[in-house]
């Protein structure tokens, strides 16, 4: 008996193999960070139907301000480009779409947003939910929406002047309800400005950082926050509820990359009550920008990461520690490069001790002091930054 076989169409085998590399690079993520160090990065989706299809999403311009963390660039920007054609006016409708996501009740998003300093544009992004699996459809036309019909959040929904973020960037979090079980879909960023373009009242230009999702996880993390206070850094979080936690990982970074563990904080094992943590940094803290985060460890040893806190250390200070007779010095702690000398003067005027250190960058330095060979007395350490001086008095 011969063998039988069914003939299968090219087209059709096409489509069939073209549905498997879907299935295949479409799975769905139960988390997700993104700092778009490239615009757009590998399967996220720029769709603009903005009036003549103009712009799409694109790198940030640092001319316009500088990412929230990273290289100056890694930002996603969109701006009154998106309008296209000859007129230079009419409505945005522009998209960024994520991946496709695990979705569920109490998944959470984060992500930064603002726009240029004291801008007299005004812009509005709204943020929208597919629940339609792999699902692009963002409908047609300048208004169309498709299988984006949620609204999770509008910013500057009224297009009025200064409501769009515009001293800083400003993070936001949505928290996923309605949902029943857990299915894919999409977050869609909508750039959505009517009377923009280049000749419109509306619409300047937008950036979007630092996305990051997290499915429902065994340790709810309801909030983590920063401040610093006495030159220290105090972190706080709390949890709703939590499953087997063995603790908090807290860790470091001046870089927003490398980050490295300075310090642990147990955590309560299993309880559904609301949990406060606390955490102080009084030794680490460096001038300039200092990166937090947790590394929440379960007891199985699996672990998942939080959102990253910001802080902004600015100082210069400088004391005098030691004895003046063998090993005094200057600890010095400057926020920006700056020529540095010292001199050590008696009180009749003469110069004891000249210690030209040159230009040295922002950080913290220790400059020995040699009193030696002086007499005992009261003398004046000078210290010279810049154009600045600074005074202290030391007993030898």
């Amino acid at each position: 008996m011969k063998k039988s076989f069914t003939y299968v169409p090219l087209a059709a085998l096409l489509f069939i193999i073209s549905m498997l590399i879907n299935n295949r690079t479409m799975a769905q993520l139960s988390s997700l960070s993104q700092d778009f160090d490239t615009v757009v990065p590998s399967d996220w989706l720029s769709i603009n139907h903005s009036t003549g299809n103009g712009v799409g999403w694109f790198q940030g311009d640092p001319r316009k301000f500088d990412a929230y963390s990273g290289d100056v660039t890694s930002y996603a920007a969109a701006g009154y480009q998106s309008i296209g054609g000859s007129s230079g006016k009419g409505t945005i409708n522009n998209w960024l779409l994520s991946p496709v996501l695990s979705l569920m009740n109490g998944s959470t998003f984060t992500f930064y947003t603002r726009t240029v300093s004291g801008s007299s544009f005004p812009d509005r992004l709204e943020v929208r939910l597919s629940k339609n699996g792999t699902s692009t459809n963002v409908g047609s036309g300048e208004t169309g929406t498709g299988d984006f019909s949620t609204v999770l959040l509008t910013i500057n929904q009224s297009l009025e002047q200064g409501g769009y973020p515009d001293t800083g960037w400003k993070q936001y979090s949505v928290t996923l309800s309605g949902i029943s079980g857990t299915i894919a879909g999409r977050v869609g960023f909508r750039y959505y400005v009517t009377g923009a373009g280049s000749n419109g009242t509306n619409s300047d230009y937008i950036g979007i950082d630092e996305f990051n999702y997290e499915n429902v996880l065994p340790v709810t993390l309801v909030d983590f926050t920063g401040s610093i206070k006495n030159n220290a850094a105090i972190l706080n979080w709390s949890t709703a509820n939590e499953l087997n936690n063995k603790g908090f990982e807290v860790q470091l970074s001046h870089d927003n990359k490398n980050f490295s563990e300075i310090g642990f904080v147990k955590g309560s094992g299993n309880t559904a009550a609301i949990s406060q943590y606390r955490f102080t940094d009084d030794s680490k803290l460096l001038s300039g920008s200092n990166y937090y985060r947790l590394k929440q460890v379960d007891m199985d040893g699996n672990y998942k990461y939080s959102s990253v806190v910001k802080l902004d250390f600015k100082k210069f200070s400088w004391n005098i520690f030691g004895n003046p007779s063998n090993n005094a010095l200057i600890q010095l702690q400057t926020d920006a490069e700056s020529n540095i000398a010292v001199q050590i003067v008696s009180l009749n005027g003469q110069v004891v001790q000249t210690i030209n250190k040159g230009n040295l960058s922002a950080g913290t330095y220790s400059i020995p002091l040699n009193l030696q060979a002086a007499s005992h007395g009261v003398y004046v350490v000078r210290l010279s930054v810049d154009k600045n001086v600074y005074s202290k008095k030391i007993v030898q």
